[in-house]
């Protein structure tokens, strides 16, 4: 039962990116645009300009890539979550966990071949694959946290 409760969020998170995946090139770059304009205009503290316009092209990009690489962190750290509850060791569940979203990352950008104005692109595979594993790495840093502050915990129950 609690690893069906760990596997849910892991395919949210699957649905989540299948569904932006899934939107046509217009719809995607219109979306990112929005929140492009949204940050320089945060930044700038004005209205979008033309020259300014231009900053919004060259922002977008890493918008995008921004997105992307945070999407699969956060995909990387909940297949961690799962993962970590099976008893094999700590490099397996690291491996598998990485394997996995990479994987995923794979058969994502092939289904972006499908849709209307859409490419698959390596880079994208493995930008998606770092962010899972800096998500991997996080959730590591987590546990490893949680753990500390557990056995102060117990440390200091005994003492009392």
């Amino acid at each position: 039962m609690k690893k069906l409760i760990f596997f849910i969020p892991v395919v949210l998170w699957m649905v989540i990116v299948f569904k932006f995946s899934n939107e046509p090139a217009d719809t995607s770059q219109l979306t990112s645009l929005n929140i492009t304009k949204k940050i320089v205009k945060i930044i700038s503290k004005n209205e979008i300009t033309d020259e300014k316009d231009e900053l919004v092209q060259r922002v977008d990009k890493i918008v995008r890539k921004t997105a992307h690489y945070t999407l699969y962190a956060i995909g990387g750290f909940l297949i961690m979550i799962y993962i970590y509850q099976y008893k094999i060791t700590e490099n397996k569940k690291i491996l598998y966990s990485i394997l996995t979203g990479s994987i995923y990352a794979c058969t994502d950008e092939i289904h972006q071949v499908f849709i209307p104005g859409r490419t698959g692109e390596i880079t994208d595979v493995c930008l998606d694959s770092l962010g899972v594993a800096t998500g991997v790495c996080v959730c590591l840093l987590a546990i490893k946290i949680i753990r500390d502050i557990k056995l102060k915990i117990n440390l200091k129950e005994k003492q009392n």
